[in-house]
């Protein structure tokens, strides 16, 4: 992850149980003002 970046997961990585973090899915990027990655739905 950049600095400036944004990422969203389907979990919140910072307050899930450590043995879920790897189980969280990446729903978005946003670098800037440019959405880098959109997971299709």
């Amino acid at each position: 992850m950049q600095p400036g970046g944004y990422r969203r997961s389907s979990k919140d990585i910072l307050t899930v149980p450590e043995d879920e973090i790897l189980s969280a899915e990446v729903l978005y990027t946003i670098v800037g003002c440019d959405v880098r990655y959109e997971k299709s739905k």
